[in-house]
């Protein structure tokens, strides 16, 4: 899900957010950072500083004032995805790999929704970190992997980078082809080139998340035929 600063990302009224020792300059400045193309090395380190910040404080929404209303703009998880995605290097994946630990057992789907974008712009990196990691949280890791990847993918079409017009082509797929049991193989490869060189050193793991992927789509179209 794309920010901007006017996206109202989720309308919830005050009330739900509890938040009552909330920051509200520092969540900006990381909403600012979040739409820079490029981000800097030292310009990366402060996001994760505000973040440590805001996570310590309880401050995982940003909270807007529209017409004497109070809506959640955006969320920590998203804009901080979205920070180490564009900063785009070795320490961007160590990081969220820390952010997504110190959040994991808390709801927040957009956790995997942002692991499985994090892997698709570094997997080489990504596959390294995850590897360090012990049973538990691997497989915790590639449940989000394949959760992220059927909900960031269901209608099988995207762009990587930040100019769609530079995007990759999916070979062999209609553009807005449904994702399904039948085509997500072809898709999930296609995401990035790197993932098919490191399938070999990484066979078992990007086995499981494939199967994990073709079980999360095989029972939802068990569900959509009862339907």
């Amino acid at each position: 899900m794309k920010l901007r600063c006017l996206l109202i990302i989720l309308l919830l009224p005050i009330k739900a957010f509890n938040q009552t020792d909330c920051d509200s300059s520092s969540f900006k400045q990381l909403l600012d950072f979040s739409e820079y193309k490029t981000i800097s090395d030292t310009d990366f380190n402060n996001c994760c500083i505000i973040t440590e910040y805001l996570l310590r404080n309880k401050c995982t929404k940003f909270i807007k004032e529209i017409k004497g209303t109070s809506y959640c703009i955006a969320t920590l998880t998203s804009t901080f995805g979205k920070i180490c995605i564009n900063a785009n290097s070795l320490n961007s994946v160590k990081e969220y790999f820390k952010y997504y630990k110190l959040k994991n057992g808390t709801y927040d789907e957009e956790l995997e929704f942002t692991l499985e974008r994090v892997f698709v712009k570094r997997p080489a990196d990504f596959m390294n970190e995850f590897a360090k990691n012990d049973s538990v949280t691997r497989k915790r890791m590639i449940i989000g992997l394949a959760w992220g990847f059927v909900n960031n993918r269901r209608n099988a079409f995207h762009y990587l980078g930040d100019n769609p017009t530079k995007a990759m082509i999916v070979k062999n797929i209609p553009k807005k082809t449904v994702l399904d049991t039948s085509n997500y193989k072809s898709l999930y490869f296609s995401l990035n080139p790197q993932i098919i060189e490191l399938y070999p050193m990484h066979k078992n793991d990007l086995d499981e998340v494939l199967k994990t992927i073709y079980t999360f789509l095989w029972v939802d179209s068990v569900l959509k035929e009862k339907n």
